[in-house]
């Protein structure tokens, strides 16, 4: 449609040995995803009896 413009934003935690991304359509979305994706790690480091780094992260909105 003419005129729609949609909205995507993602994000990567940075500083730590492990890769890991999240993405979402909305804020909420985002939120929910980078949370889901920490507490997965976490669970991941254990299971492994793997101590997690600490991490940071970074956001990017892109509009298409």
């Amino acid at each position: 449609m003419k005129g729609d413009r949609g909205f995507s934003s993602w994000g990567r935690v940075i500083n730590i040995e492990d890769i890991i991304v999240f993405d979402g359509l909305s804020v909420d979305e985002l939120e929910q995803a980078f949370k889901t994706v920490i507490e997965q790690y976490l669970t991941d480091c254990q299971t492994l009896n793997k101590n997690p780094n600490q991490p940071t992260y970074s956001l990017s909105s892109h509009e298409r």
